[in-house]
């Protein structure tokens, strides 16, 4: 998957959901919409990791992150280590170039 930086439309969905119910709402959304896509492009295994805030009544913004797997069960943890490195790498080679100038 190409990767994109995109700073307009990442700051666009960067504002916190309107209370517990909607953040809650539009996640189930999400992944029933990525479940649908699982079955359609015949997609075993599946595992997500989301990040977001959520602006409660007394005007408080506080973050959450959650996991979601759809498929085998016990292929999450390799999922999951496969990521973490791919990840780490991704990164690492990011601060060298840096470091580099």
């Amino acid at each position: 998957m190409k990767k994109t930086n995109d700073p307009s439309n990442y700051y666009a969905m960067s504002h916190p959901f309107e209370g517990e119910n909607k953040a809650n709402e539009t996640l189930e959304l999400f992944y029933q919409k990525v479940s649908e896509a699982r079955q359609e492009c015949n997609i075993a295994d599946v595992l997500i990791v989301t990040k977001d805030s959520i602006l409660y009544p007394d005007g408080q913004i506080g973050g959450f992150m959650q996991h979601s797997q759809i498929g085998d069960s016990t292929n999450g943890v390799i999922m999951a280590a496969y990521v973490y490195g791919k990840v780490q790498a991704e990164h690492r080679e990011l601060l060298n170039k840096l470091a580099k100038g």
